[in-house]
């Protein structure tokens, strides 16, 4: 046999014999493993590293999660306050080139031509290359149109040119900033110019009537043009609905005007008539609208007022904001209406139950309806508990409820508590 011959092999031959055997392992695990393999495992460990440090970055995000939600919801309410109390109500380039055009005839605009948007902070700046002729006078007032336009913008780089005949040609360059809110458009937020109007050039209910005619205002209210309420001179209030009562009006304006009221069986008591949330103390000054404290009230039954006395307190957190309501066992429901008009989109804030009673044995439950449609409904809030965030959507609502029970939560020194509404407040974005 051929075979017998190799049976025998000299130690040199089985050295090469292994030798080549090595060989072919090594180009083996070159050819698969090395060229192939290891490139891709080394990309998987890589990309396996940065999705690990995504993660982390991940947790460590959703752990200020919180605290970056209170801390936005009280930048909307100061923006909101800010352009209710400014009158910001032009908001993107549509509705800003709309209330640009001349008022006067005697203005002719010769160019308003866009130009390239600019990013400046936060704000998107439309710029505007604007040439207008006419009168020294016209040219002017219509400058001062501009700047009383209830929007954020600035007019630079003004240039005068004489023209014949007297007239004057104007070149500047307009910035307009931008606020990106949708609520313009939509109709909501209503109330927002100090005349009480949503478009400044509409013209004032008394403009141009004969004195002592009939004029129907903008809210729907026949009454004469002279008349003081034609002109609305206070800060953005909702406006009481049209069809209430005279009597109701009278008793709004004089809120702390007494009226006798009979009750059931032949008593007599006296009652205040007010249209907001009641304070207790003195020491700090309640808030306007947007914050839920300065919002119409239309009914208040507990009642729930606006502690001025003190800060509230939940879980060891302070707010500056917010109204409290008395429960206990025996009486243990309390319900407030708003007056939104429809002119808001969103409610935030936290609910829980205030530090003073953390010893109760009782917790509450809140319930937020709006026109007799339910938008919420919390799990009870106990003593000692972190205050629960809110965001509700108000869209369209006109009558908010809002209702709060109370419930057993387990040992406790005393019944009562008090049920808080913390920095809450009406967004318009």
């Amino acid at each position: 046999m051929v075979w017998r011959k190799y049976q025998h092999l000299s130690s040199r031959e089985k050295f090469l014999v292994l030798l080549l055997v090595v060989v072919a392992g090594l180009f083996f695990v070159h050819r698969v493993v090395v060229k192939y393999q290891l490139p891709r495992y080394l990309q998987a460990k890589k990309e396996l590293s940065a999705e690990s440090a995504r993660l982390t970055a991940v947790r460590e995000a959703a752990l200020k999660l919180p605290l970056l939600k209170e801390e936005l919801a009280r930048a909307e309410a100061e923006i909101s306050m800010t352009r209710a109390r400014l009158g910001l109500t032009l908001l993107d380039k549509e509705a800003f080139l709309g209330a640009a055009q001349p008022q006067d005839k005697g203005v002719k605009v010769l160019l308003f031509r866009p130009m390239e948007v600019e990013k400046r902070g936060s704000f998107n700046v439309q710029r505007f290359q604007v040439a207008v002729e006419g009168g020294y006078p016209q040219i002017e007032n219509y400058l001062r149109q501009l700047e009383n336009l209830p929007a954020l913008l600035e007019i630079r780089d003004l240039k005068l040119a004489g023209k014949e005949g007297g007239n004057v040609e104007a070149n500047f360059i307009v910035d307009f900033y931008e606020l990106g809110d949708e609520t313009a458009s939509k109709g909501r937020a209503v109330a927002l110019l100090p005349s009480g109007r949503v478009d400044i050039f509409l013209p004032l209910p008394s403009a141009g009537e004969p004195s002592g005619s009939k004029k129907v205002s903008f809210y729907g209210e026949s009454h004469s043009a002279t008349s003081p309420t034609s002109l609305r001179t206070e800060s953005p209030e909702v406006k009481p609905d049209s069809r209430e009562s005279a009597a109701s009006k009278i008793s709004t304006r004089n809120s702390e005007d007494r009226t006798e009221e009979a009750v059931p069986g032949g008593r007599k008591q006296s009652e205040t008539v007010e249209y907001t949330f009641p304070a207790r103390g003195r020491n700090r000054s309640r808030a306007g609208a947007p914050w839920l404290e300065g919002i119409r009230v239309l009914r208040n039954v507990g009642p729930f007022y606006y502690p001025a006395d003190r800060a509230i307190n939940i879980g060891g957190r302070r707010f500056e904001h917010g109204i409290v309501v008395d429960l206990e066992k025996g009486k243990p429901r309390a319900e407030a209406v708003l007056d939104l008009q429809a002119g808001y989109l969103k409610l935030k804030g936290f609910a829980g139950v205030e530090d003073s009673t953390r010893n109760s044995s009782g917790s509450f439950i809140l319930r937020i309806s709006g026109d007799e449609r339910e938008l919420f409904t919390s799990a009870p809030l106990k003593p000692g508990a972190y205050p629960q965030y809110i965001e509700i959507d108000v869209a369209g609502v006109n009558r908010l409820i809002i209702q709060v029970e109370w419930k057993e939560a387990g040992p406790g020194d005393y019944t009562d508590l008090k049920a808080a509404l913390a920095d809450m407040f009406f967004s318009t974005i």
